[in-house]
């Protein structure tokens, strides 16, 4: 049974100027809560949950078949049907990594199937969908979520990787 809390909260002062009267600051408080999931399909609900700490070797490809190829932290083989929730973490401070590219087999994330998204040094994505269509994985076509390196240095990069979504443990 799996119930999620997604919180996502930015606090930003902008401040120190000063003019003979007063000191002008500019505060911005965006708290975007209320993705909570319960267990389930549809709306508002998930059933699966997967983490990983991902190593990529200087410009090498770590594919994730989202469709049969995951196992959970109790060793179940999760097979997605829709992803409600994804947060990647580049933890390099020396090295981007690219969301997405796979091609046609790509989990729909993006407009075109040769898109992908630059994470850049110590970056992170949070993608949220938690409505009843989510981001359709379809096995064999459209299932596999590719983390690419760079190539900035010949270092490895350490990725953190969260996967909320609907579909099957086995």
């Amino acid at each position: 049974m799996l119930t999620a809390t997604i919180n996502v909260s930015i606090n930003s002062t902008f401040g120190g100027v000063t003019t003979e009267l007063s000191t002008e600051t500019d505060i911005i408080n965006l708290d975007a809560r209320g993705d909570n999931l319960a267990d389930g399909q549809g709306s508002g609900k998930a059933q699966l949950h997967y983490s990983e700490s991902i190593t990529i070797a200087q410009s090498a490809n770590a594919d994730k078949d989202l469709a049969g190829d995951l196992s959970n932290k109790f060793g179940e083989v999760l097979t997605f049907t829709k992803i409600k929730s994804i947060w990647i973490k580049n933890t390099s401070l020396v090295d981007r990594i690219y969301f997405g590219g796979a091609g046609a087999a790509d989990v729909p994330f993006f407009g075109a199937i040769a898109d992908f998204l630059i994470i850049g040094f110590g970056g992170s994505i949070l993608l949220q969908n938690p409505g009843a269509d989510g981001y359709a994985v379809t096995p064999t076509s459209a299932d596999i979520l590719r983390l690419t390196h760079a190539g900035d240095t010949a270092a490895a990069v350490e990725v953190e990787l969260v996967i909320i979504g609907e579909g099957t443990a086995a």
